[in-house]
């Protein structure tokens, strides 16, 4: 193997198929949740999650991918408790 090449990574089938269901999955629960926001809000929050997952898109280490699944929750928290009282 040469310094310059990409060693990649391969998961079991299991971890592949959680990590494929639980991105969009993700996403779609965000969208539901800001629902809940006032109108003049949601557009500027959805346009962030979106570019929040798609920074991570490439992502693959599952314990990376936990961590983040947990603080997206927690930022979808701490959004809805901002604005819905």
């Amino acid at each position: 193997m040469t310094s310059g090449a990409v060693q990649l990574v391969r998961l079991s089938p299991a971890v592949s198929r959680v990590l494929r269901v639980s991105r969009p999955h993700q996403y779609r629960q965000v969208l539901r949740k800001l629902r809940l926001l006032p109108a003049e809000a949601v557009s500027y929050y959805r346009a962030s999650a979106r570019q929040k997952i798609a920074s991570h898109r490439e992502e693959s280490d599952p314990q990376r991918l936990t961590l983040i699944l947990e603080r997206s929750r927690a930022e979808v928290a701490w959004v809805l408790a901002k604005y819905v009282k």
